[in-house]
């Protein structure tokens, strides 16, 4: 899409009011402000093939400043305007508390992100307290798939759309044994005891966000690499040792500092865990905040390659409100939720000394999502004859400036280099690695999704098809190689 130029590029006009927050029967998070609860759970935003058949390398250069609002870089032409400072580091948080969430976490993302199921069949309860103790019990049981199934389902459709990838590409590069079955992979346990919550102490936010606290119970974690599916080729370089020995860790909820919060958030009738605003409210207790009485009203675009302009003119003015206002109103809700807070920290936005004057792109669908490929930028100064032009070209870039002489970059020629400023003593394989690796990457893009009729940009979608991007790149037998180059490099 071509925008006129050189005058600053202005984001598409959108409705006065927009797609708020999801309404009934919408999906969605809650809202700290008079919001209805958010609906049933998703369906996947779009067809993509099964994997197993050929894809097509991921690749594309991420965008050259941030699609989620952090801090651009130094342009060529000026810095951007100021973003604010960067958050404080977080310290002085209940170090027990944060353990057992991160325990529960790592269960329900982490372990069944890399081998749970592909179907995810939600199951709310009837209360918070009931959804916490489903979620805990889950975990109690070694239940991977029952405590994913626990969460709320947005949450559970984030990581659904990649979890046959995931030990695919695993099993493909030869970490995984042939053959391994994303639902029956052992290699952790857990029990739990004596839960109890405190009913009585539960603090509701609003009518669809209440946070639980459980005062009692014991949860025991164990962890056996020995009964994971990896290859002998894997162990063998990265267990030079032998795999560890088994691991024990005890964590009992009533000898925290303060009892073990979980946020549950309503979907139609039922109540679910959510980790997103778990994390998030224990955020806001170590700062001493509160929860906003307000939130961020959606806004979104009318086509994926609107919602990336319109997000990063908003990015480069600036505009955190709008740039909160384009990713998918469901899967960042705690971020909408947290938008006033964050806008309050934020200085004002001011007008962007570069300007991007073009903006050509492409489209693919990819895990339930649809990413935008951007072919060419063009961008324009605040002072006259600051103009430049990049190009994709295949596995080359080309970037010419107004008024000066253009130049072509590839990748075999940067990987020449590096192999020169190495003196030679890189692999073959990991220079073959490296290039494939920034290949892929001139194909890559910004992963939109579909909310309601708009279209917002998804940076957690985006960054799990880096992730891929870079799982794609290796070849079988890399991993081991980057392992001894690594031992002997430090």
């Amino acid at each position: 899409m071509t925008h006129p130029g050189p005058g600053p590029w202005q984001p598409e006009n959108q409705p006065p009011n927009g797609p708020a927050r999801p309404g009934p029967g919408q999906e969605g998070y809650p809202s700290s402000g008079p919001q209805q609860p958010y609906g049933a759970p998703q369906q996947p935003y779009g067809g993509q093939p099964p994997y197993g058949a050929p894809q097509q390398p991921y690749g594309g250069p991420p965008p050259q400043g941030p699609p989620f609002g952090g801090p651009p870089p130094q342009g060529p032409y000026g810095q951007f305007p100021p973003q604010g400072q960067p958050p404080k580091k977080k310290t002085g948080l209940v170090v027990g508390s944060v353990v057992a969430v991160v325990a529960v976490a790592a269960a329900a993302t982490g372990t069944y992100f890399a081998f749970g199921r592909g179907d995810v069949a939600a199951a709310g309860g009837e209360t918070p307290a009931d959804a916490a103790t489903r979620l805990l019990t889950a975990t109690g049981s070694n239940d991977v798939v029952g405590l994913f199934d626990t969460l709320v389902p947005v949450e559970a459709q984030l990581s659904r759309d990649y979890l046959e990838a995931t030990v695919s590409e695993m099993t493909r590069l030869e970490i995984f044994e042939p053959g391994t079955d994303p639902s029956s992979i052992e290699g952790w346990g857990t029990t739990l005891e004596g839960l109890e919550f405190d009913e009585s102490s539960e603090e509701r936010i609003n009518e669809d966000l209440v946070i639980t606290q459980a005062s009692a119970g014991t949860l025991t974690m164990n962890s056996n690499l020995a009964e994971l599916p990896l290859t002998d080729s894997f162990v063998a370089a990265a267990f030079p040792d032998g795999l560890p020995a088994d691991e024990t860790e005890q964590i009992d909820f009533a000898e925290l500092d303060e009892p073990l919060r979980i946020a549950t958030v309503q979907v139609g009738d039922d109540w679910y865990p959510s980790l997103f605003y778990t994390i998030a409210d224990y955020g806001l207790r170590e700062e001493g905040l509160s929860w906003p009485d307000t939130s961020v009203e959606a806004v979104g675009a009318d086509s994926p390659q609107a919602a990336v302009e319109d997000l990063v003119a908003a990015a480069m003015a600036g505009d955190l409100e709008q740039v909160i206002a384009l990713t998918p109103p469901d899967e960042m809700g705690v971020l909408y939720d947290l938008g006033p807070l964050l806008l309050a920290e934020m200085p004002a936005g001011t007008s962007p000394e570069v300007t991007v004057t073009d903006l050509q792109t492409n489209t693919r669908e990819s895990n339930g999502g649809t990413v935008v490929v951007i072919e060419s930028v063009s961008i324009e100064g605040t002072q006259p004859g600051e103009q430049a032009t990049i190009v994709i070209d295949g596995d080359c870039v080309d970037i010419s400036v107004e008024g000066g002489q253009s130049d072509r970059m590839c990748m075999s020629d940067l990987t020449g280099q590096m192999q020169a400023e190495m003196g030679g003593e890189l692999p073959p394989e990991a220079i073959a690695f490296v290039e494939r690796l920034m290949t892929n990457a001139l194909d890559s893009g910004i992963t939109t999704v579909e909310v309601d009729g708009r279209w917002y940009v998804s940076p957690i979608r985006t960054f799990g098809e880096l992730f891929m991007l870079v799982m794609q790149s290796l070849e079988p037998g890399d991993i081991e190689m980057l392992i001894e180059a690594a031992e002997s490099t430090y």
